[in-house]
């Protein structure tokens, strides 16, 4: 005898749920094509029909065989699916998977990583880089630190911290005053939050013509990581505006000078945590969540 095609009697159960081929499809996230194909492969299986086929009716009118299948599939799913889940869940329930980007993992994230392990050394921490704001999904991940404005497609997001952007160089003497950035290689940071122009319309906006105006080919590099802008500063490339969470190892070793200390540019809610909504987080995951919330500075 063939093996029960369990595929089959998945999708059958999801077209008797949902009532409908179309309705199923998008359930499972397949092609109606497939479901149909399932359906058929179950009927054959069977060797009678499940579904009626009645001209002019768009109704999807089940034969009492498919009707008592139908009834049976609808006892035994929803509960293995349950019981499944709780499976999942307990085997793990202490991993936390946290996504966020390469800056704010090595710069941020992995100098606090320690301490938790110390509090908590039952649960696992897993880090997932991932530079795209946009790549978010779910079932990827537990928690999501990004920096930007908030607004995500997502659940449940709530602002971390705030942040300040910063005129950094690694030569103390270099820049006495603001017009020495007019010949200075500036450095730039890909991201639109971290703009020069911000800088420059906060704090010497009668010169920012001027420097917005010159030549690309006198300006500095632009890079697509804060690391990266960071690391430029730090070989002497020129003046980078940073962001001063992700550099304050440097500025306290003195490897970076902060070149106007009375000059920052408030940047609030920077950071982000994102993920699943409350009541639908681990208890590990929520632990972490109230956890980076307590310790962010």
């Amino acid at each position: 005898m063939k093996s029960i095609p369990l595929n089959s009697l998945y999708a059958y159960w999801h077209v008797y749920a949902h009532e409908g081929i179309r309705a199923a499809a998008r359930a499972l996230e397949v092609s109606h094509s497939s479901v149909l194909r399932h359906v058929k492969e179950l009927e054959m299986w069977f060797g009678s029909s499940l579904i009626e086929t009645r001209p002019n009716s768009k109704a999807l009118i089940f034969t009492q065989k498919g009707q008592q299948l139908g009834e049976n599939l609808a006892k035994f799913f929803p509960p293995f699916e349950s019981n499944l889940m709780k499976l999942k869940e307990e085997k793990h329930s202490n991993q936390v998977i946290i996504s966020t980007t390469p800056s704010i993992a090595s710069r941020w994230l992995m100098a606090k990583l320690p301490e938790f392990q110390k509090q908590y050394p039952n649960i696992e921490i897993h880090i997932r880089l991932d530079q795209k704001v946009e790549s978010f999904k779910i079932s990827e991940f537990d928690i999501a630190i990004r920096m930007g404005r908030g607004g995500w497609d997502e659940p449940y997001e709530q602002p971390l911290m705030d942040d300040c952007l910063i005129a950094v160089s690694n030569k103390q003497d270099l820049y006495q005053d603001k017009y020495d950035l007019l010949t200075a290689s500036l450095i730039h940071d890909g991201d639109p939050e971290g703009s020069w122009h911000c800088w420059f319309e906060n704090y010497f906006p009668e010169i920012f013509e001027t420097v917005a105006g010159r030549k690309q080919s006198k300006s500095g590099p632009t890079y697509a990581s804060s690391d990266l802008v960071i690391r430029a500063a730090m070989a002497g490339d020129g003046v980078a505006l940073v962001r001063e969470q992700l550099c304050r190892d440097e500025l306290r070793q003195r490897i970076l000078i902060d070149v106007f200390p009375d000059k920052h540019v408030h940047l609030k809610d920077a950071y982000w945590l994102v993920g699943a909504k409350p009541h639908h987080q681990s208890k590990a995951t929520r632990l972490v969540w109230e956890w980076l919330l307590d310790n962010a500075s």
